[in-house]
């Protein structure tokens, strides 16, 4: 905690602390924001809010202590075999892990155990691929083999989960004709969109009009504008090298204002290359790429 005074957020209608940041969410939101502190206030009826990685002077009742250890996050059934899991295969763990609104914690709950049972996992999901016959494994955090960093461009100090494309769950499987496939799952719990590009938003003004300026379609070599490619372990990115032969048409965005990738697509583009480079490169003679978001109904 910092030297800075801390400021408790409470629910509307309850006292000693500050209500209005709960009335900043959206309705899907404040609905599973009520559920995990339902949750976490039936679990633990004495433990303290808890603060966000980006603001350690916010205290939240959805987010457990900074001391809490990681396995609260996780189902008490698997979270210590899932935990060692992580730890043993240098797999990062999301700061935000202790934030009961967490996609990494909400991926792990719902899909680690098929990981534990492979037989249980060819069962969920033949439906969704109907020539599945066997689910041959089940990888959280999957980066693709090792040479794809350097294909990437990505940092070399980065690791699964942390500084480099990672696929939250990747399922390989073969079909009725022993041929391998694999499906990449990217999942979203309460996230309003797939995250930004770094370089533009970790930028000032002034050079964030590189991106906004830049139109693809018009430029031979957009890559040379980027700031992604400017040098540097972290500024070496090698994405825009890969785009046409991976089947993504800088032609589709003649219309498009300012780098496509600043925004949203910025993930959804690097998974893709990532499906691209297996597909190209590896045994699995098909991909599929799915995103999945809890919804209520």
């Amino acid at each position: 905690m910092s030297g800075k005074e801390s400021v408790n957020n409470v629910l509307p209608g309850e006292s000693g602390g500050d209500t209005k940041w709960f009335n900043r969410l959206n309705e899907f939101e404040k609905q599973e924001t009520l559920r995990q502190i339902q949750f976490k206030r039936k679990r633990w009826p004495n433990l303290p809010n808890g603060a966000t990685a980006n603001h350690p002077n916010r205290l939240y009742p959805h987010i457990l202590p900074s001391d809490s250890s990681h396995q609260m996050a996780l189902f008490d059934g698997f979270s210590e075999d899932a935990i060692a899991y992580f730890e043993n295969e240098d797999i990062a763990i999301h700061t935000e892990m202790l934030n009961l609104r967490s996609s990494q914690a909400a991926c792990i709950n719902f899909l680690y155990p098929l990981r534990q049972n492979l037989q249980l996992a060819a069962s969920i999901l033949k439906p969704f691929f109907s020539n599945l016959v066997v689910v041959t494994e089940v990888v959280f955090e999957y980066t693709g083999p090792e040479a794809i960093t350097s294909w990437l461009g990505e940092p070399r100090v980065g690791k699964r989960g942390q500084n480099r494309t990672s696929i939250d769950t990747a399922v390989f499987w073969t079909d009725v004709q022993k041929k391998s496939h694999y499906t990449l799952i990217e999942w979203k719990y309460t996230e309003r969109n797939f995250g930004g590009c770094s370089a533009f938003t970790d930028t000032d003004e002034t050079k964030k009009k590189v991106c906004t300026s830049l139109i693809v379609a018009d430029d031979a070599s957009p890559e040379k504008s980027c700031m992604l490619t400017q040098g540097g372990d972290r500024r070496s990115r090698r994405y825009w090298e890969h785009l046409e032969e991976s089947g993504v048409s800088l032609k589709a965005f003649e219309k498009v204002q300012g780098c496509p990738f600043q925004g949203a697509f910025y993930q959804l583009m690097r998974q893709h290359l990532v499906a691209h480079y297996l597909r190209k490169n590896v045994c699995c003679r098909r991909s599929r790429y799915c995103v999945y978001r809890i919804f209520r109904e």
